[in-house]
Order: structure tokens, then C-alpha cells, then sequence
């Protein structure tokens, strides 16, 4: 039941998310290239050590645009 509600919430944010970066350019494409580097990390089944790398890459996305939600929401 539960990997169902996260199933589908996720295609949820990422929906939100791409309809807000329409709308917002981001400061700095290297943010977004971080965060495609890190969602798997996040979002798949990672160990302790893919978790740390994801993130150190989050951090980095932050660091250059901290307005990024999806950089944000992927930290949480």
C-alpha cells in the first residue's frame, strides 16, 4: 500500500515540478544538472554511501540557485 501512495505522489510532484520550472527559469542549469545526478540516488533503493553523494549534489544544487524546489524537495 505504501509503495502504491508514493508511487503516486511522486508523478505528482514531478508534474508540479515541471509545470513551476516552465514558470521560473533556473538561475543556474548546473542546479538542474545536480539534481538529475542525485534523483536516482534519492529515489531508488541507494545505500548509505549513494545516499551521502546525493546529498553532497543536492547541497551543490542549492548552493547555486537556493530558490530550486525541486532541489529543496528532493533534500527533504
Amino acid at each position: 500500500m505504501t509503495e502504491y501512495v508514493a508511487a503516486a505522489i511522486e508523478q505528482t510532484l514531478r508534474a508540479a515540478e515541471a509545470l513551476r520550472s516552465r514558470e521560473k527559469p533556473q538561475q543556474d542549469l548546473r542546479a538542474y544538472d545536480l539534481c538529475l545526478q542525485a534523483e536516482p540516488l534519492i529515489l531508488g533503493t541507494a545505500g548509505p554511501k549513494d545516499f551521502r553523494r546525493a546529498i553532497a549534489l543536492l547541497a551543490q544544487a542549492i548552493a547555486l540557485d537556493p530558490d530550486y524546489g525541486y532541489a529543496r524537495a528532493l533534500w527533504c
